[in-house]
């Protein structure tokens, strides 16, 4: 009988999502395991498209620069209908520091996550699949079957805690009998990554949209990318909507030559090919896991959730999971917050996924219509419409994914002022200014103020690379007679009650008010109000940020009450390191 060997928690799948999490969690200090049925890591380049808010996790995981030096910079998007430009969407005006879409391959986004796991003492199981999990007591026992040197073995698992990224065919799911529920497209795509002359910028993004379907452009260097098509629809046969189908290619895979002579048809007239480095075809499908966590085992990426491709959202998606599930499961592992906190992992994401899954489609639909009137209304309603500054807005803050809010989740909450005297232009103006601020579950926008002790300006963000809550407080643009001394009671009680889960910064406008403020807090001048006007504080009031960087409460004025009375919902009191 093989022996049973412990884990706090057991990750099965070694891709972005797996990793990600497995770095998370032994950042944090929870023992993990990572196992992978591949006999190594995978040389393909897969998945492609990094956007703007996936980049500020890996800068708050310090990989950005990893990250950067290796990848592509694209700054817009532009849409073709044949030889006519019809629409261009520029990412600049993102409200990051990575106003742009970054283009890897996949197999270097995992060796990277793969070295940072090894630099904390964590390592890939390799050629480790596995085979049964049974739940019992608070704990998953997994067995699993390991290859070595030609040689099988068994070995049995105990894990606190398992989590399934094993992508679109999950073992885990399939033994848990999770509905995958959805359907395919019925459409199939080639995906090829080429080498190629053309004249258009290699920083721009393109669909090329004709009668005969779409075709693509994703360049990740000067004269490389990956382009796609697709071929049409496939024969349409009974498949059963709880079960993710074998994909059966309905059209043999393109020459070299049909492959340039589909860009031809579709694209600008100006795009060669040169050499195809990789070619693979695809049936799109659209599902969702009916849930996202059984008992002591949890779902992310692609075991989860599939979409389409388009606008490249798939991986990010699979790393925001793994990220956001992390932080819970440690402080829940840890015993510092109760086991709620994680039912809120799965009402988060699948909301999210379906917001992105619902865009994703929306956008493949309209850009792969084929009647010659509809293509006719979408060539000329689609310019002006893109035109309009707040249909640009949106548009650039979904794809870029920094739209992605938790404002329907049972884990966020607010304490919102009341008015009492609608007349009052100042309250009413007040009000307006803080229903634009930050909303719980919204991701936080940066700021940045003078730390008046080291003389310097300091980034909200960079605070929040320290893997704790924070807890903003803003003495408001006006000052009101009594409310600094409540911020300070404020800081004082969560800092005895919550001594290394949260860590507090206070925000003022004056600086003769930091001087009375509590000597061992994070103290800022916002000299140019710039902090307190992104943050709609013409009063003052406070905000409580997780640490995925989305906002878990609000008050305005402060409420001390509200506030303690939402945490002690959550976590425990006096908690150890997290």
């Amino acid at each position: 009988m093989s022996k049973t060997h412990e884990t706090q928690v057991l990750i099965v799948g070694a891709g972005p999502t797996g990793l990600t999490a497995a770095i998370e969690l032994t950042k944090r200090g929870i023992k993990c395991r990572i196992i992978d049925s591949l006999p190594a890591p995978s040389e393909k380049s897969r998945a492609l498209a990094i956007h703007c808010r996936t980049l500020e996790l890996f800068e708050k995981m310090e990989l950005i620069e990893e990250f950067l030096a290796l990848g592509w910079k694209s700054t817009a998007f532009t849409v073709f209908d044949r030889h006519k430009k019809i629409v261009r969407m520029t990412f600049n005006e993102l409200d990051s520091a990575f106003p742009f879409l970054l283009s890897i391959p996949q197999h270097h986004t995992e060796r990277i996550l793969a070295q940072r796991l090894g630099t904390l003492g964590g390592a890939i199981e390799w050629n480790t699949t596995l085979d049964s999990l049974l739940q019992e007591n608070g704990s998953v026992h997994a067995s699993v079957k390991k290859s070595k040197d030609g040689k099988e073995s068994d070995e049995k698992i105990s894990s606190h805690w398992l989590l399934g990224c094993d992508g679109a065919h999950s073992k885990v799911r399939n033994l848990l009998n999770i509905d995958f529920k959805g359907m395919p497209y019925w459409e199939q795509y080639v995906l090829a990554d080429v080498k190629y002359d053309t004249g258009l910028d290699p920083h721009d993004h393109y669909i090329f949209s004709g009668k005969e379907g779409i075709a693509g452009l994703h360049p990740f260097g000067e004269d490389c990318g990956r382009v796609f098509a697709d071929l049409g629809r496939i024969h349409r046969t009974k498949y059963s909507q709880d079960r993710l189908p074998v994909d059966r290619p309905g059209f043999p895979e393109p020459t070299f030559e049909q492959l340039q002579a589909i860009l031809d048809q579709r694209g600008p007239g100006d795009l060669r090919l040169k050499h195809v480095n990789w070619q693979s075809m695809h049936t799109i499908h659209r599902r969702q896991a009916q849930a996202y966590r059984k008992g002591h085992v949890l779902l992310a990426g692609d075991a989860a959730h599939i979409h389409s491709p388009t606008g490249g959202q798939g991986m990010n998606l699979g790393i925001q999971d793994a990220y956001n599930v992390a932080w819970k499961l440690a402080l829940v592992e840890k015993k510092v917050a109760q086991d709620k906190l994680l039912d809120g992992y799965g009402t988060e994401r699948a909301l999210t996924c379906r917001q992105v899954s619902t865009m994703s489609e929306w956008f493949s639909r309209i850009n792969n219509v084929r009647s010659p009137i509809f293509q006719a209304i979408r060539n000329t309603v689609g310019p002006f419409l893109a035109a309009q500054p707040a249909i640009r807005h949106h548009y650039r803050n979904c794809v870029s994914e920094i739209a992605i809010n938790y404002r329907l989740s049972p884990v966020v909450s607010e304490c919102t002022m009341t008015v009492d005297r609608p007349e009052n232009t100042f309250i009413t103006d007040t009000k307006i200014k803080w229903s634009a601020a930050p909303r719980p579950g919204d991701r936080v926008p940066n700021i940045s103020a003078w730390d008046l002790k080291d003389d310097e300006r300091v980034s909200l963000y960079d605070l929040m690379k320290a893997p704790t809550h924070h807890l903003l407080l803003f003495t408001g643009q006006i000052e009101e007679p009594g409310r600094t001394q409540d911020l300070i009671e404020i800081a004082k009680k969560i800092s005895d009650r919550y001594p290394e889960l949260i860590k507090t910064h206070f925000y003022s406008a004056s600086e003769s008010c930091l001087k009375h403020l509590h000597s061992a807090s994070s103290k800022f001048m916002d000299r140019d109000l710039s902090a307190h006007t992104k943050y709609g504080a013409t009063l003052a009031c406070l905000f409580l940020i997780r640490p995925d960087g989305y906002l878990a409460f609000r008050s305005l004025p402060p409420n001390e009450y509200e506030l303690t009375s939402y945490l002690d919902s959550l976590f425990l009191i006096r908690p150890t390191a997290a």
